[in-house]
């Protein structure tokens, strides 16, 4: 036992309390031990542990371990490190796969959840085990046995769930990367086949999940850690063990996408430093976010929409600037702040972080004492430049600083690239795009290529410079021989380099961005994102990943030309291993048809998507699989919107060309097809709403400056009435009346107008119904859903010309919507909860069905749509969402949620069986299910 006392005590990653080391010899032993542990330890350790005030157990000192791990103990009580740690990390192993470990068990007719009590050994082994695999020999069979039973139980998923509770996700990315070093260790010595090679794809497939669990779900762990069990596994790839081992499914592996970061605000700015990311929004707020785990950290508050942003070196600073000021932060407190006369262009530190310089368009560079907070010089780069006046009448586009804050390049629109000597306050050397050094002395050319953005290298020791021009390409001069040392084609309106200088990155407008290596401009990997416009980039401080910020989100990727794996060769038990670079395969563009509307039959029955190609789609929604081309509308022009009559089987649709068809559709078989088209009607302008009564007999068709009301008769569509309008309608909606089937709601701006479906023909005052709300003034309304028993409108508002999170959703009382009415005013209880709603998916029973703000799909009926009432379900992942320029989301009467990511349909099957509610979220079931809530997963069915 003495033995034993002194492996856990000298090998334990941290000191254990008396409690915990008791519980982990019993477990060690496999049997009882002496209850009165700190008597057992003076009386048989004594000269070598003790316990300190705090009630832990430690060495007396380190040369105390030393000596136990010594080859010059001949004594009973020498100590093998690589056997102690196995045994710690397989008693916390087998801990781990144990009783106490299983998930909580639900009450048969309760929906509340037996939670087993764990021992105080719990903590370490939950937190600590992975700590031991580095010590561990690679060529340990019975270790990698056990290991592979862990990975494999269903325990697993309640250790991931106490690492969550415990609201520190690092635990998983320190147990991904020690499970890969380990891997990495083990694939030398072991065969690529047989129960070997199978173990080890288990180890890579998990080593690579733990990471991404945190990058790509953290904050969703972290606020629902229980959904580890039922929610995560249906948003995995595939491929991954989380996905297959969960669900039995298939193959699809991790994309390079390694987080995805929703913000709060749009953003504007992004920088990386040594062990966080910064993100700059145009609220004035900087988001700061751990650099591994992706998690956020803290809030700054600069006050103004944020430009640039960046870290200091050598100190713990972080310079954020926009339009008015420059601001300094040591340590995430205030330190400086710079009023500003001018428009900022570029910032740089220099001479260890003490000095701050910036560009600005008046054509001066500015430097501060960053620990005095004076301005030390002010300097014109055009005081020197007397023969070219006409720059002194010209406003830079950019300029760059190099690294080693020597030189400065200005471009100006359609001029040569001057480089600026900044030591000696004059020009160093004027260069053309094609031509290289022009010479200082040489002809001020104008009327060329004008250059928009460029970048130096950060490799230290170079005066490499990357120019891009808008003919869309790049040129890379070599300032010490002033050759252009390469070109390359790519449209980048944003630059950067890695800290090393070895690669370059370029983002733009249209969603690319390409790598390459920096000093030959030898494209290296390309991602076509679908979301537009990169608006800034950014490299961690290892150069392992690049950040990129757009909308509201920022994305963090890991794409494997940038990643080189490492082994910690400390306690490593192989020979060498290979760091050769690898080739890159570049991604090949893939031909995709996004989908551009959906809808679905009020049964559930069938589901239709248009395409931007043309055509119209059933789906399958069980499956989600694409069954059938139903019609093409018009060749190559997307179907913009679909309206689907279950009752009368009438699909109305239209297409971006104003093109309106109706058709009848007739099942037959397992399949659906067209009976017989009844409208093909061309509006002229484009389409903004269809919409139909119950059983369709009347059909709308609505433009902005008119409104066309069809009678659907058997075989064809006659006009019933039209409204024209004089001035064109930019912010209107029809929808049915919730209480009055035999009418129809307009709703333009802050009025509401009622009219008859039979004829078109309004009822009541002319002057319309005033809308009540102190919130639209400035609104546009977007969409309209009838709710709860249909005695409620849900109206979503927008402001016009900004993204979809600012949206306001504001309830009606449906009867008081009446041809008598004057006014109507908002229903204020639902209102704390309403400004949460990013997006309103339908209706299910009695619920409204909603995507809140933190991602998450969430319900409530008339009494509990209330922030502390509501139920959450299931979240939807980040990256899907910034994928998603306009959200599309539909839910089928069986509960099942439609999600269109692109060109694929998502069928999330059973959502909505899980949930958690009220103000607590408890974990429950709806009792009219008869599965345990362990049981019930959502399943994602994903189909192009």
């Amino acid at each position: 036992m003495v033995v034993g006392i002194l492996n856990w005590v000298a090998c334990a990653a941290r000191p254990l309390a008396t409690n915990e080391l008791y519980h982990a010899l019993r477990y060690d032993m496999n049997d009882e031990i002496d209850d009165d542990l700190k008597r057992f330890l003076e009386n048989n350790c004594g000269q070598l542990v003790i316990v300190d005030p705090s009630d832990h157990v430690r060495m007396v000192h380190a040369t105390a371990r030393d000596f136990l791990f010594s080859d010059n103990n001949v004594s009973a009580l020498k100590l093998s490190r690589k056997s102690a740690h196995k045994k710690l990390a397989m008693v916390c192993l087998n801990y781990l796969c144990g009783s106490e470990m299983a998930g909580s068990k639900p009450r048969k007719l309760s929906t509340r959840q037996v939670v087993t009590k764990r021992c105080a050994f719990a903590a370490y082994a939950c937190e600590s085990w992975f700590e031991h695999l580095r010590f561990v020999s690679s060529e340990d069979d019975e270790f990698a046995a056990t290991l592979v039973r862990f990975l494999k139980s269903t325990n697993l998923l309640s250790w991931i769930e106490y690492v969550a509770k415990k609201q520190d996700l690092s635990k998983l990315i320190q147990t991904g990367h020690a499970l890969n070093k380990y891997l990495l260790r083990r694939t030398q010595k072991t065969l690529p086949f047989g129960n070997a090679g199978k173990e080890n794809q288990l180890f890579d497939a998990w080593s690579a999940d733990f990471v991404r669990l945190v990058t790509k779900f953290g904050a969703n762990l972290l606020a629902s850690p229980s959904s580890i069990f039922s929610v995560v596994a249906p948003f995995c790839p595939e491929e991954s063990a989380m996905r297959s081992q969960v669900s039995g499914l298939s193959a699809r592996s991790w994309d390079d996408c390694y987080s995805t970061i929703t913000l709060p605000a749009s953003t504007s700015a992004v920088a990386c430093g040594a062990s966080v990311i910064a993100v700059g929004m145009h609220d004035g707020s900087v988001a700061i976010y751990d650099q591994i785990t992706c998690q956020y950290l803290r809030t700054l508050k600069h006050g103004e929409a944020v430009k640039k942003l960046l870290f200091g070196d050598k100190q713990p600073l972080l310079v954020s600037a926009g339009l008015h000021k420059i601001s300094i932060w040591n340590g995430w407190e205030l330190h400086w702040t710079f009023e500003l006369e001018s428009q900022l262009i570029s910032t740089a530190l220099t001479d260890e972080d003490r000095l701050l310089l910036a560009t600005f368009r008046s054509n001066e560079m500015l430097i501060w004492d960053v620990a005095t907070g004076l301005e030390r010089e002010r300097i014109s780069w055009l005081d020197e430049d007397k023969e070219n006046e006409i720059y002194h009448f010209r406003r830079p586009v950019t300029t760059a600083i190099a690294s080693d804050q020597t030189l400065l390049a200005i471009a100006y629109r359609g001029q040569d690239v001057i480089v600026w000597d900044i030591e000696n306050a004059s020009v160093y050397d004027v260069y053309g795009k094609d031509e290289g050094s022009l010479g200082v002395t040489g002809e001020r050319r104008t009327g060329i290529a004008s250059s928009w953005s460029m970048i130096f290298s950060k490799a230290p020791e170079t005066k490499l410079l990357v120019v891009c021009y808008n003919d869309v390409m790049l040129s890379l001069f070599n300032i010490d021989d002033g050759t252009v040392q390469a070109k390359a084609a790519a449209n980048a309106h944003t630059l950067a380099s890695s800290d090393d200088g070895l690669t370059l990155a370029c983002g733009n407008s249209g969603g690319s961005i390409q790598l390459f290596e920096f000093d030959t401009l030898k494209l290296l990997y390309k991602i076509q994102a679908e979301e537009m416009n990169i608006k800034q980039l950014a490299f961690t401080a290892d150069g392992h990943r690049l950040v990129d910020i757009q909308d509201n989100h920022c994305r963090v990727w890991e794409p494997p030309a940038l990643v080189r794996q490492e082994i910690d060769e400390e306690n490593s038990d192989t020979i060498s291993v290979s760091t050769s670079p690898a080739d890159f395969k570049l991604d090949e563009d893939v031909d995709t048809v996004h989908i551009s509307s959906v809808t679905c039959s009020d049964d559930g029955s069938i589901i239709f998507c248009g395409k931007e190609n043309g055509g119209i789609y059933t789906y399958d929604p069980q499956t989600g699989n694409q069954e059938k081309e139903l019609l093409i509308h018009t060749m190559h022009t997307p179907v913009v919107m679909l309206h689907y009559d279950t009752q009368s089987q009438t699909l109305a649709s239209s297409d971006a060309s104003s093109r309106s068809l109706v058709h009848k559709l007739v099942r037959e078989a397992e399949s659906w097809k067209i009976d017989c088209q009844l409208l093909d009607h061309r509006a002229g302008v484009a389409v903004t709403q269809i919409l139909a009564n119950l059983g369709c007999d009347r059909l709308l068709i609505s433009t902005a400056n008119e409104d066309i009301l069809w009678q659907v008769d058997v075989g064809s569509c006659r006009e019933q009435g039209r409204l024209r309008w004089e001035n064109e309608r930019l912010n209107y909606q029809w929808t049915n009346h919730p209480s009055r089937r035999g009418q129809l709601i307009l709703l333009v701006g802050t009025k509401a107008w009622i009219y008859e479906w039979d004829s078109l023909t309004q009822l009541g005052d002319a002057e319309g119904i005033q809308l009540q709300s102190f919130e639209m003034p400035n609104l546009a309304i977007r969409t309209v859903q009838p709710c709860f028993d249909d005695n409620y409108l849900a109206t979503v508002y927008v402001e016009s010309g900004v993204g979809r999170d600012c949206g306001k959703l504001i309830f009606w009382e449906a009867l008081d919507i009446t041809p008598s009415s004057k006014y109507i005013a908002a229903v204020p209880r639902f209102q704390a909860l309403a400004d949460q709603v990013l997006y309103v998916v339908g209706r299910h029973g009695h619920r409204l069905v909603f995507l809140h703000r933190d991602g998450w799909i969430c319900s409530a009926d008339s009494q509990s749509f209330h922030e502390e009432y509501y139920d959450r379900h299931f979240f939807i992942p980040a990256d899907w969402l910034s994928a998603s320029t306009n959200l599309k989301l539909d839910i089928l009467r069986n509960g099942s949620i439609i999600f269109v990511k692109r060109d694929e349909l998502a069928i999330i099957s059973r959502g909505l069986e899980h949930f958690e509610h009220g103000q607590s979220k408890n974990v429950a079931k709806r009792p009219s299910i008869s599965q345990s809530v362990r049981s019930i997963r959502p399943t994602l069915n994903f189909q192009d």
